[in-house]
């Protein structure tokens, strides 16, 4: 087919054709976004809906260990508009930050506070505090972020090793942690402190002298004590008093920390985890069992079983000797068609040494199963 010359430059010059007709004056223009995105942080000297009135030194110098570092920061709301303000961001976890207010009118102010405890590291500290303004003026909604800097020197006089420590224990019995502590640059005597202590109930910090293993300039600790009788965690902090020999530590809370949590297991393992009954629709009683293993030698006998919730068609036994359990289950009318129970194995004083999930359901295959649907306590 030809096609005409005439036909191709209309064609050709139908994009400019298009480009040069005006927009309807009644058309709107098209919608500015809620919320422009946020710049990139500015500093507190720069920001554009405040101005600073007063302000603590950025540069705390250098600080005694464990003290507490903090600045305080006072921001007037210069524009013509209520600005709001939150808390955006923190450099580490450990600050802590009161803002005054959230709301701020035109002409008041807010006041930032910020600290942290000076930590025994070398070198310069840096801590930062992102607050994010917003506000709504002629041009539409308007955000800033501002950083709010802290910054300090720790005058290390000794380190701690570890730092933090969590614990893992048996419930019913002990735990002991090593703590180990040493003057930098001080190649003579070890650090002088004063008497540490454990805030956790039972337990005790005691000073070991074994210069054979450990160097002379380095003091070694043990912390030991009982652990809980029930499973769970527990937060304690051993601490060491400030001593009259070291002025540096004179006027501290402590010369030196260390935050322990002791996570208390069970004092048996059950072994499968779980029961499972899978029942078809035609089943009628099925009994399945497992087998208690001590995780110590120190771990009491198992002297009962007892489920956790009353469920009638289930029943449970021990054989204290084997330790062994043995659940049997008889359908009845009410039981639904699946669900699941907890049973707890006791001590003779009625302390509980595990606790297992059992669990039923239908299938269309039927038969009971035993399985591990959870992981070994």
């Amino acid at each position: 087919m030809i096609v005409p010359r005439a036909l191709l430059t209309a064609f050709a010059a139908l994009p400019l054709l298009l480009a040069a007709v005006p927009t309807r004056p009644n058309e709107p223009p098209p919608s500015p976004p809620a919320c422009p995105p946020p710049a990139a942080p500015t500093s507190a000297n720069e920001t554009r809906a405040f101005r600073i009135v007063r302000a603590d030194a950025e540069d705390a110098g250098v600080v005694k260990m464990w003290t507490l570092v903090r600045r305080a920061v006072a921001f007037q709301n210069t524009l013509d508009t209520p600005v709001s303000v939150t808390i955006d961001g923190r450099s580490c976890g450990c600050l802590q930050v009161i803002l005054s207010k959230s709301d701020v009118p035109p002409g008041e102010q807010t006041e930032l506070t910020f600290g942290v405890s000076a930590v025994p590291a070398v070198g310069v500290q840096m801590q930062i505090v992102t607050l994010r303004a917003t506000w709504t003026d002629a041009k539409g909604p308007q955000v800033e972020r501002i950083n709010v800097p802290l910054q300090y020197q720790t005058e290390v006089s000794f380190f701690v090793r570890p730092e933090s420590a969590c614990l893992t224990g048996i419930q019913g019995g002990r735990a002991h942690l090593d703590v180990f502590m040493y003057e930098p640059g001080a190649p003579g005597d070890p650090p002088t402190v004063g008497p540490p202590t454990c805030s956790l109930p039972g337990w005790t910090v005691r000073t070991v002298d074994d210069p054979v293993e450990v160097p002379r300039p380095v003091l070694h600790f043990r912390a030991e004590g009982p652990v809980a009788a029930e499973p769970g965690c527990i937060d304690g902090i051993i601490t060491w008093a400030p001593s009259d020999a070291d002025p540096n530590l004179n006027g501290t809370a402590y010369a030196a920390r260390v935050p322990l949590r002791i996570l208390t297991r069970s004092a048996y393992r059950a072994f499968p985890g779980g029961l499972v009954f899978a029942r078809g629709p035609g089943d009628t009683t099925a009994t399945l069992g497992l087998t208690l293993v001590a995780r110590s030698d120190a771990a009491p006998p198992p002297a009962s079983v007892r489920l956790d919730s009353e469920t009638p068609w289930l029943s449970v036994r021990l054989d204290p000797p084997a330790r062994a359990v043995t659940c049997t289950l008889t359908p009845a009318p009410d039981m639904p068609p699946t669900g699941s129970v907890r049973c707890r194995a006791l001590a003779a004083d009625g302390a509980a040494l595990l606790d297992f999930p059992i669990v039923w359901h239908t299938s269309a295959t039927g038969g009971p199963s035993i399985g591990d649907p959870v992981p070994v306590h």
